[in-house]
């Protein structure tokens, strides 16, 4: 039954479609449990995907409601961008949404002065997370639904469950800023929601769970038009300031962020004196993959850096890529799974004979980077250590070459390891 359900969801049967078992889906993921560990005593929600090879890499309570916290201002973007008109978004560039008039060329003037309160409105609410101007997108969006038997909140809900497939369990039940600071404006079908945070039950405004925070971004990634796509990039892929969580890693890794995260701090509005809200949600749009990242805590932020450089290690071991965390000293990552060897028992004297070596061929490995140069160098160097000392040991009587090796590699006669392999025949010449 498991295989079957997954062979459903990759073969076409939907994003997480209705009747999945998905607990027994979240187990089978190769890197569930890592990522479990990693939030281990946390209330933490998680979901990492493999957009372009429809493939769960990683869930934890992917179900649970927590709260959205600002995370849920990309899905208000792609509600606004699929209700009102093109020629409202799409007639200026995004980098002159929050510009002054003087700065805009007048190629774009008239537009720009016709729609320039509610462009403003979307950068800020994405760029610098304004929840005034959030009110102010969803009552303009509102206006182009038809829904008017809702209201503004309503109606974005009643979007999210019919076009984006969500969970009647998760939704906004208010935003009390901009315009829809309004007490009419309210879903009442979750005044009594709660959640549980460490067993005990929770009343937050607005909560939603990872799974389905993770539903708005795949349905933007392989449902949304070309346009209303290249718009939604195009905003949320702006980064001013530190780069959160998310974003960092993209960028990283190369590639494009297209996210939105939310923070909310100790003794913030509507908040407890205790608590850190964090969310993080979006793709990371790489050259040859998309990746699909939700992460949701109560105070859980402490862990989210850890979360992240986890993300982009098996974002790189799945491209292939060897690299060096920048958590990891040079000893440790060379005798892990992740070094160029794999886990192994090689010397200390070993390891940093094969690191002068490949200093000396001008591929030497730089923490917190994917290796640039020729994997098959680090074989090659280790090989010739072998060579050398059989059994990677160092004996007490010392024959002319490995003495001559050793006052190599610790600078006593300054000559170059290479070469010296290449003299002694331990490796074939020409070019490499």
């Amino acid at each position: 039954m498991i295989w079957f359900l997954l062979a459903m969801l990759l073969l076409g049967g939907g994003f997480f479609p209705p009747g999945m078992d998905i607990p027994a889906v979240v187990e089978a993921a190769p890197y569930s449990a890592r990522f479990a560990e990693l939030g281990f005593n946390r209330p933490l929600s998680f979901f990492f995907y493999d957009l372009t090879n429809d493939e769960l890499l990683a869930g934890v309570d992917i179900e649970k409601q927590l709260p959205m916290v600002s995370a849920i201002k990309g899905p208000i973007l792609m509600y606004f961008l699929t209700h009102v008109p093109a020629d409202v978004w799409n007639s200026v560039p995004v980098m002159y949404w929050h510009a002054r008039a003087a700065d805009v060329p007048a190629e774009y003037g008239e537009a720009w002065q016709t729609h320039h309160l509610i462009l403003r409105d979307l950068y800020r609410m994405i760029v610098y997370s304004d929840n005034y101007s959030t009110g102010n997108v969803l009552a303009y969006a509102y206006e182009y639904t038809g829904l008017d038997h809702l209201n503004p909140i309503e109606a974005f809900n009643a979007w999210s469950e019919t076009t984006i497939g969500i969970s009647p369990e998760s939704g906004m039940r208010q935003w009390d800023q901009g315009e829809t600071d309004n007490p009419a404006y309210i879903d009442h079908r979750f005044d009594n929601r709660t959640t549980l945070i460490r067993g005990v039950p929770r009343f937050y405004n607005n909560t939603i769970s990872a799974l389905d925070l993770a539903r708005y971004y795949a349905w933007l990634y392989d449902q949304m038009g070309t346009d209303l796509f290249d718009q939604a990039v195009a905003l949320m892929s702006v980064v001013e300031g530190f780069p959160g969580f998310l974003e960092q890693t993209a960028l990283r890794l190369g590639g494009v962020p297209v996210s939105k995260d939310g923070f909310v701090g100790p003794g913030d509005e509507n908040n407890a004196q205790n608590e850190y809200l964090t969310a993080d949600a979006g793709l990371i749009l790489l050259d040859d993959r998309a990746l699909l990242v939700v992460s949701m805590s109560v105070n859980g932020g402490d862990k989210m850096e850890a979360i992240y450089n986890e993300v982009e290690i098996i974002a790189r071991q799945r491209r292939g890529e060897l690299f060096w965390q920048r958590d990891l000293d040079y000893i440790t990552w060379m005798r892990s799974a992740a070094g160029p060897y794999g886990e192994n028992t090689l010397s200390t004297e070993a390891l940093y004979f094969i690191l002068e070596y490949m200093i000396d061929i001008g591929q030497r490995p730089i923490q917190g980077e994917a290796f640039s140069g020729d994997v098959t160098r680090f074989e090659e160097a280790r090989e010739v250590w072998l060579a050398v000392f059989p059994g990677d040991v160092i004996p007490i009587e010392r024959n002319a070459v490995q003495n001559r090796v050793l006052q190599a590699r610790y600078g006593v006669t300054n000559e170059n390891l290479y070469e010296l392999a290449l003299e002694l025949g331990l490796v074939e010449g020409g070019e490499r």
